[in-house]
């Protein structure tokens, strides 16, 4: 949803986005499954909901005879975290010996608060 208001020189603007987490395999093996039987399983999980709510304002002005906007726009001005995947890597060093199975996982987080300075030129 992307919502403007404008009034004389200035703009606003609101935009929100939300989206249901996208589905990943967890980190969890067992050699003796086949991957539709995994995909069945617990193993198929979904990312948690991504939400960011965005807010800008911008000033229209002329520089000399060049019109222009100065503005700030604050995104995820909730602050909330939002993940944008997870990766599992695994080793798997005897196949006969599932003790042996190794997996490491990391997560990658969207932005937190972040505040975005700008100057318009039109020529």
């Amino acid at each position: 949803m992307i919502n403007t208001f404008k009034y004389q020189n200035w703009q606003i603007s609101t935009n929100h986005h939300f989206a249901t987490g996208v589905p990943y395999l967890s980190g969890r093996i067992d050699n003796n499954k086949r991957i539709n039987e995994l995909i069945r399983n617990e193993t198929l999980r979904r990312l948690p909901n991504y939400m960011r709510h965005d807010l800008g304002i911008k000033y229209s002005l002329m520089l000399g005879t060049i019109k222009s906007k100065i503005g700030i726009d604050v995104l995820n001005i909730l602050n909330r975290q939002n993940t944008n995947n997870i990766q599992y890597l695994s080793t798997i060093t005897d196949p006969k010996n599932t003790s042996s199975v190794v997996v490491t996982g990391t997560t990658t987080n969207m932005l937190n608060r972040t505040v975005n300075l700008g100057l318009y030129l039109e020529f």
